[in-house]
């Protein structure tokens, strides 16, 4: 027991020293190496390697946000104005209590009748079947009263509402982690030092066999940098964040299948994950290189990687860890967890933001879409595109 708790005392400690107040860019992504590679340039006195290796970056974080803004633009397109064209409506809550009826809200469909089970379709099959009725009663008018008890369409709604919120959470979480980044990214702008500090150093007395000398660090970034990186890395990062996870959660609001649900969800998730690919199969080994070898900024100056306290105050922190009850207020803090609040509420918000644009509510307690408005033209304009995030 007496090295058990030593042992955890001291691993709690380690990972704590070593993750409390340390800034680092991300090195998995194009993000991160946009960051890093322009400072490494600048520290080598823009020599043609590094200074190639930046704007090569550069190039290749433009084609990140274009190709994903494309993407984002195109799933936007068909939700707005392909699917108006069509005559699809927005699904809102149709056959949301199927379940219930025909004593409960949401029990009548589009086509003005009630839902069961064996008359619910998805919008490709409903409106088949309804046209083939609507054909034959152009074609035989006069047995309009047959075709109408033979020739039954169904109704159009979807097969689960509780799987629908659940997909659109899951794909808030998976989407979660880039915001994480980008949060982190703000801090390290935000933390580190103004100046113009070189992130390369050499030390001739570590210039030994197995070391070569050379450290890449994060030290300063001048302010005219910092500027860049907030307009032209940051800035637009967020936002293809915000207009995936708000077209995104549309898109699954308006998917009425359960299997379309689950894939959906998991497909949209890949959009985020091209900045990835592009750093993989894109740069260089030795730029990719470069950015990982980078170490992070830290703001406590006598950091060190080991625990240097005895094994008896090792002891003591612990059983002052162990000092808890019921009513311990630190315990519940610690027992919060902060990110599942964070990503339930942007879930929240963004499933609002569909119902208050998108659905009326009817007096029984229904959503119902809004009526049809068709778009006055086939594109999509691109302000419409970039503002859409922004409730109306």
């Amino acid at each position: 027991t007496w090295f058990a708790h030593i042992g955890a005392a001291k691993a709690l400690g380690i990972l704590q020293r070593r993750y409390n107040r340390a800034y680092q860019v991300d090195t998995s992504s194009v993000y991160g190496a946009a960051i890093v590679l322009p400072q490494l340039a600048r520290s080598s006195g823009w020599s043609s390697h590094y200074t190639a290796f930046a704007v090569r970056s550069h190039i290749f974080l433009l084609s990140s946000f274009l190709l994903q803004g494309f993407l984002v633009y195109m799933i936007c397109k068909e939700e707005r104005v392909n699917d108006k064209f069509g005559g699809q409506m927005h699904l809102c809550d149709l056959g949301a209590h199927l379940q219930h009826c025909p004593d409960s809200s949401n029990c009548l469909g589009p086509g003005g009748t009630e839902y069961s089970p064996e008359r619910l379709f998805n919008w490709q099959q409903w409106v088949t079947r309804k046209w083939v009725r609507d054909s034959f009663q152009s074609l035989f008018p006069e047995r309009m009263d047959d075709l109408n008890s033979f020739m039954d369409p169904g109704e159009y709604g979807m097969e689960s509402y509780s799987l629908r919120i659940v997909c659109c959470f899951t794909f808030v979480m998976g989407l979660f982690s880039d915001l994480v980044g980008s949060c982190d990214l703000f801090l390290l702008l935000w933390r580190i030092p103004t100046c113009d500090n070189p992130w390369v150093t050499y030390d001739p007395l570590e210039d030994v066999q197995d070391q070569s000398g050379v450290t890449l660090k994060t030290t300063g970034m001048p302010m005219h940098w910092k500027l860049i990186n907030v307009v032209f890395v940051l800035c637009p990062k967020i936002y293809i964040w915000i207009l995936t996870v708000d077209n995104g959660v549309v898109f699954l609001m308006e998917t009425a299948g359960i299997e379309d649900l689950v894939i959906n969800a998991v497909a949209l998730a890949f959009i985020l994950s091209l900045d990835e690919m592009i750093y993989v199969t894109m740069f260089s080994d030795v730029a990719k290189e470069l950015v990982d070898a980078v170490q992070p900024y830290r703001m406590n100056l006598e950091y060190v990687e080991q625990d240097s306290r005895n094994p008896l105050d090792l002891w003591n922190a612990h059983e002052v860890n162990r000092a808890w009850h019921i009513l311990t207020p630190s315990m519940y803090r610690l027992i919060i967890p902060v990110r599942l609040i964070v990503m339930a509420s942007i879930t929240l918000f963004f499933l609002c933001k569909y119902y208050v644009e998108h659905c009326t509510r009817l007096e029984d307690g229904s959503w119902v879409p809004k009526p049809l408005e068709m778009p006055k033209r086939y594109e999509l304009p691109l302000l419409s595109f970039l503002f859409g995030p922004i409730p109306n």
